[in-house]
């Protein structure tokens, strides 16, 4: 299975437990849904993947606030990765926040 398949896969499974455990959670009276507990706490990179398709679909189920700009040099190109992110179909917040708040965030790092 190729890089994409793999990611469409697996977020395809992400909502499918999201959905089964979602009764559970209810009956157990949990404070948050299963796919809100998945959100707050799993973050996702573009390295290996620069599919907008893709990383439309992650940003859909995780949100672009889980999404962290990075590239697996050496074996991409940093200028093909530049190119991918600055050409998505999102806000320029959006796409600020993958380049470099989100890490920032998520790191504590003082700009």
């Amino acid at each position: 299975m190729n890089q994409i398949g793999l990611w469409q896969c697996t977020i395809a499974q992400l909502r499918v437990l999201s959905n089964h455990l979602l009764l559970f959670t209810q009956e157990k009276k949990f404070k948050k849904t299963p796919a809100e507990y998945i959100r707050d706490n799993l973050l996702v990179t573009t390295s290996g993947n620069f599919s907008t398709q893709s990383l439309l679909c992650t940003a859909g189920t995780l949100g672009v606030d889980n999404i962290l700009f990075s590239v697996d040099w050496p074996d991409e190109l940093n200028t093909v990765a530049v190119d991918f992110l600055t050409h998505l179909p999102l806000t320029p917040n959006d796409i600020e926040n993958i380049a470099h708040r989100n890490a920032e965030r998520v790191l504590k790092l003082k700009r």
